[in-house]
């Protein structure tokens, strides 16, 4: 549910960037949402069919739904760069780079032992340079793949490189203030406890069972 929602959300966002959804002006709008149709439904279904085998990961499990939910997502973040720019074969094409991107990345954040348990930088992180970088490609008007100069590649690389560095300062920031005043994370017995007893405490039942 929570998926499907943003999912809306999503075609709300990347239609209205334009800033004209009606008339001739629309057509960006028009564009964008289904892009963002085609690629989350592409890298949805595709995640959930692959996942699995690529990263060994709920191996055991008949039907990863976590996969689909992270499937679509993937999609949406690897679109929004390009959603306006690409034809609705290239959405879908971007869609299975995405997947493919996402359950790559969550095999590599395996190796490296890192834990983020919402795959949030596999999903935003990777699947967002992704989407950046495919605009250079897929771009009607001057990617590489419609007769575009490879200058487009060299802007958007340095868009990804620009705002891995914003983003990586302003959090080293955030997380050296935090750690400084303790409150970067847990206890390590409230970790292993649980963050949902620690945050709202545990669960009682009051009244008389008969």
């Amino acid at each position: 549910m929570g998926t499907l929602i943003l999912w809306l959300g999503w075609l709300m966002f990347n239609g209205g960037s334009s800033g004209s959804v009606v008339g001739g002006s629309g057509d960006s709008a028009k564009l964008a949402i289904l892009n963002s149709v085609i690629s989350p439904s592409a890298a949805g279904i595709f995640t959930f069919m692959t996942k699995k085998h690529i990263t060994g990961q709920g191996a055991t499990m008949r039907m990863d739904f976590p996969a689909l939910t992270n499937g679509i997502l993937a999609g949406l973040v690897a679109i929004t760069a390009a959603c306006d720019v690409v034809e609705p074969w290239a959405a879908f094409v971007i869609g299975i780079l995405g997947s493919l991107t996402y359950s790559l990345s969550c095999r590599a954040m395996d190796a490296a032992k890192i834990d983020d348990p919402l795959d949030a930088t596999q999903v935003h992180g990777c699947c967002g340079v992704l989407g950046v970088v495919m605009v250079a490609f897929f771009d009607q008007n001057k990617g590489i793949f419609y007769g575009g100069s490879g200058a487009i590649l060299g802007a958007q690389l340095l868009g990804c490189v620009c705002i891995i560095a914003w983003v990586g300062t302003t959090s080293a920031i955030f997380f050296l203030i935090a750690n400084k005043f303790d409150v970067l994370r847990l206890h390590k017995n409230d970790e292993l406890l649980g963050g949902d007893l620690y945050y709202f405490g545990p669960i009682s039942f009051e009244g008389q069972i008969s």
